[in-house]
């Protein structure tokens, strides 16, 4: 994986909120799939893409998901993955969240 990598796909916060079910976890992206584990119990999550860009897997770390109670649920928002940063971004263009983990 290089460090210009980016990942866009759109969720609506309702969902988005759904998938990211734990403030601690791991947010898997693989094919057409985004996969939330919480470490503690190893249950999962999954939401299917669609149209996702495919560049492999990337494992997203982060200790901080209870920031997604920023998004609205109502909102569409593009997912990007950059380096080792998370963006949700408005399709508009406002930026609401971002968080910073750890990719493998």
């Amino acid at each position: 994986m290089t460090e210009e990598m980016t990942i866009a796909c759109k969720m609506r916060g309702k969902d988005i909120m759904d998938l990211l079910f734990a403030d601690v976890g791991i947010l898997k992206y693989e094919g057409n799939t985004l996969t939330f584990i919480d470490p503690a119990t190893l249950e999962s999550k999954k939401y299917i893409m669609c149209n996702p860009i495919y560049v492999g897997k990337i494992i997203f770390v982060y200790n901080h998901f209870e920031l997604k109670h920023l998004l609205d649920p109502e909102e569409t928002y593009r997912i990007v993955m950059y380096k080792d940063f998370l963006y949700f971004e408005t399709l508009d263009g406002r930026l609401d969240v971002v968080m910073h983990g750890m990719v493998l």
